[in-house]
């Protein structure tokens, strides 16, 4: 593929993603994660480490997945291909297919891998009493079976990141205002993670003023 051709390739004049819908979904994509983010770097040492190495990571997963999706673009536009943003197809069409299909499988296995783990551990969260591998193992059910829609799905990929940013972004709110306003910087952790005191399990593990407040952001 032609480097010198990519890096002179012109915009088109009316883009149907403008910098405005371009912003949004860098964004809707960083709030996406944040959720399955704080399952792993609770971890962490300090807390320090903890959101410079989520920045930083998330900073360079993004470029570099952002990047190679424009690039990916560029280049099947420059062969006259249909255009797309899986570097599978590149791949293939080079006769590397057997390297294409080791790429696919290891993307997909990482990322439903925490997926399944994140989303697991917070249905977790507000329903103790349910066994983890029955849970692991429904959730894993009904992830395949998504999986064998893809193609519709794909579809509607952008809508999806754009909605996730809209949903996201007054719930984070609402998170920030609870922290740093209404608790003065302070939680207590074991009794989140343990309910051990049962400060934080309101109405049977919802708070239903909260749940109101939300869709109310949600909705305006």
């Amino acid at each position: 593929y032609d480097v010198e051709a990519l890096l002179t390739l012109k915009a088109a004049e009316n883009p149907v993603i403008t910098k405005v819908i371009a912003f949004d979904i860098v964004v809707g994509l960083a709030y996406s994660w944040i959720a399955s983010v704080c399952d792993y770097n609770r971890n962490c040492k300090s807390e320090n480490i903890g959101v410079a190495g989520t920045y930083i990571g998330y900073c360079l997963a993004t470029f570099i997945a952002i990047g190679l999706g424009i690039c990916v673009a560029a280049f099947s536009m420059l062969a006259g291909m249909e255009i797309t943003y899986d570097p599978t197809v590149l791949l293939a069409n080079s006769g590397f297919g057997p390297i294409a299909a080791l790429v696919v499988f290891l993307s997909v296995l990482s990322t439903n891998v925490m997926g399944l783990y994140s989303i697991t551990f917070s249905f977790l969260c507000a329903f103790r009493g349910v066994t983890f591998w029955k849970l692991c193992f429904t959730v894993g059910i009904v992830t395949i079976l998504g999986a064998l829609l893809k193609e519709v799905l794909l579809d509607y990929l952008m809508d999806y990141v754009l909605l996730i940013g809209f949903l996201f972004i007054p719930m984070f709110s609402m998170l920030l205002v609870d922290f740093f306003i209404l608790n003065k910087g302070k939680y207590d952790a074991e009794d989140i993670a343990f309910n051990t005191k049962g400060h934080y399990n309101f109405n049977n593990g919802f708070n239903w003023f909260a749940i109101f407040c939300y869709a109310l952001c949600a909705y305006g």
